[in-house]
């Protein structure tokens, strides 16, 4: 009846539950069919790592945005590194401003012991290079930040703080 394939779209509230189910029926026809399954853009890892970045700023360097930040995957830090680092900041409850101390951090990876092994102090040190490798590029961000608020001057922040990060 002069109907075009591309007029025509099935609707679902939840399209993950007859996944599978739609391609089969479809093919079992022989009608074309495409399935879009957007991803929300609050799941999409660029868009978490700007966004989680600005939340540090203001939630005063929050350890849970720091987590979030680190696990977009699209830090200066391998997912192994981030566990390593995850670990310790867990063990010593790190939060706010501990994150960028000048000092670095210096308690025991080991834990609530006295006795610092090899071992532990190789690992402080590595934890100690993780800080600064994930801090850097957000202070960065966060200082050219401060007291801004010309939308092209915040802009140009972003995509600074994206080309530092390589993304």
């Amino acid at each position: 009846n002069g109907d075009r394939y591309r007029d025509f779209a099935v609707i679902a509230r939840d399209i993950e539950r007859y996944s599978g189910i739609i391609d089969a029926v479809f093919e079992k026809f022989g009608l074309p069919c495409r399935v879009f399954n957007e991803i929300p853009l609050s799941e999409q890892p660029l868009f978490k790592l700007i966004i989680s970045a600005l939340d540090i700023k203001n939630s005063g360097w929050s350890t849970n945005d720091v987590m979030v930040y680190l696990k977009t995957g699209l830090c200066p830090i391998t997912p192994s590194e981030r566990d390593t680092l995850e670990n310790y900041v867990s063990t010593w409850n790190i939060r706010g401003s501990q994150w960028h101390s000048d000092n670095g951090w210096f308690m025991n990876p080991d834990g609530y012991t006295d006795r610092l092994t090899a071992e532990g102090a190789e690992l402080l040190d590595k934890v100690n290079e993780l800080r600064v490798r994930t801090v850097r590029p957000l202070e960065k961000l966060h200082e050219y930040l401060d007291g801004r608020s010309n939308v092209k001057v915040i802009c140009r922040a972003i995509y600074d703080f994206l080309s530092e990060l390589e993304v």
